[in-house]
């Protein structure tokens, strides 16, 4: 399995997306309302994700690389769904930092992208945690 997959990988990720958040907001304060898009939006790819994963949990198990772990996301609505939103959530938080912070847009972008990685790990990480009981 994948060391993404385990539920060690999976809080080791979500804590460092999280201080990466915490220290740009902390620095630009301004950028708040770009790291909650980022939450709203890694909360609902977190949903989705976790779905993916409950569908698959043997594909999910036997993926040995992220390659491998993105085909088995393919494969389902719900992770099909979960990588749109990620996708679509790059631009929509670069349209909110120009839109904000045009000075800072770059660290806009970081910190939103860095909630939403936060969120989408740590709303997925029961499904890890099954997923690691199935293996």
């Amino acid at each position: 399995m994948h060391p993404t997959l385990t539920p060690a990988g999976n809080v080791l990720l979500a804590s460092l997306w999280a201080v990466a958040a915490a220290v740009l907001v902390f620095l630009y304060p301004e950028l708040m309302p770009i790291a909650v898009a980022g939450l709203v939006l890694g909360a609902v790819a977190g949903v989705l994700q976790g779905r993916a994963v409950d569908a698959h949990p043997e594909t999910f198990a036997a993926a040995a690389n992220a390659r491998q772990i993105r085909e088995t996301l393919l494969s389902t609505r719900s992770g099909k769904a979960a990588i749109v939103i990620q996708w679509c959530s790059v631009a929509i938080l670069l349209a909110m930092s120009l839109m904000l912070s045009r000075q800072r847009y770059l660290a806009g972008v970081i910190s939103g992208y860095a909630a939403f990685m936060f969120l989408r790990e740590l709303v997925a990480l029961p499904s890890v945690r099954r997923l690691a009981r199935h293996t």
